[in-house]
């Protein structure tokens, strides 16, 4: 019995642990390992697949238009291209463009997304906001929109930019009152 079980244990893995395999080596490599070893830093907060470090960032200027009445239409589209690609280059930003808007401004709202991504795909959305719907209302709703569009299609390292005309909305937004907005951008 004794040398059957010495047989059928013969061909098993023998345990070991961390610690052990890890002194073993040590010995082995004394030579080739650096004599100060830095030891690794992590955190118990979050793992890093949950690790939520966006910077949003909202803007609501353009750089040397102060005041939309002093210049044309054709410079204010200048300047405003101009920033588009010196801080956002369609080459390596997906860009977000959302409106949004209603009947006399109170009722049959509707948004719209359209999404360009770098590679040079384009996305469009359209969605109705409700029958009784204010512009902001819709205008929240069409970045709602988007929000819940590029975080399905792009992954945590894309650098996104939304790009809207909601003063307002981006108003509210910065000062939390709009906690919907938050959750989906976030």
């Amino acid at each position: 019995m004794k040398d059957r079980l010495q047989t059928l244990s013969s061909g098993r893995l023998q345990r070991s642990s961390f610690a052990v395999e890890s002194r073993a080596l040590n010995r082995k490599h004394q030579e080739t390992l650096p004599s100060q070893v830095t030891p690794l830093s992590f955190s118990l907060d979050a793992p890093p697949w949950e690790d939520r470090d966006t910077t949003i960032s909202v803007k609501t200027t353009i750089p040397h238009i102060n005041n939309k009445g002093e210049h044309s239409e054709n410079v204010l589209k200048t300047l405003t291209l101009a920033m588009l690609d010196e801080s956002y280059p369609k080459e390596s930003w997906i860009r977000i463009y959302t409106d949004g808007s209603a009947t006399n401004a109170v009722k049959s709202g509707g948004a719209g997304v359209y999404i360009q991504h770098p590679s040079g795909e384009r996305t469009e959305e359209a969605l109705p906001t409700g029958l009784h719907c204010t512009n902001y209302k819709a205008e929240v709703e069409a970045l709602i929109q988007a929000a819940h569009t590029i975080a399905m299609r792009a992954d945590r390292t894309t650098q996104v930019v939304f790009l809207t005309d909601a003063l307002s909305v981006l108003q509210a937004y910065n000062s939390d009152r709009l906690p919907s907005l938050k959750k989906a951008l976030n």
